[in-house]
């Protein structure tokens, strides 16, 4: 389960929904990953929609997530990939 823990720890510290989490993509992020834009979802099927209440909010995120992003993020990364891909 140590793929996940990660995405484990995201969700704890910024208590967002989990599809919100899913949908996240790198362009959702400030350059130096200090907010995030949280305004999709990804529903249980794996459509992207709105979030559950239909408002978008840019959170600042706390040191150690922008840690554990900076090292989660590749060098050469698209502004399109998931941040939390599934295993396969």
């Amino acid at each position: 389960y140590a793929f996940y823990t990660d995405f484990v720890i995201f969700k704890f510290a910024t208590g967002i929904r989990t599809g919100e989490a899913l949908a996240l993509q790198w362009k959702h992020f400030s350059d130096d990953l200090t907010s995030v834009w949280i305004g999709e979802s990804i529903n249980t099927k794996g459509v992207r929609k709105a979030t559950k209440t239909r408002n978008a909010a840019r959170i600042p995120l706390p040191q150690s997530i922008v840690r554990m992003l900076e090292r989660r993020r590749p060098k050469d990364y698209d502004p399109e990939d998931l941040v939390f891909p599934g295993k396969k």
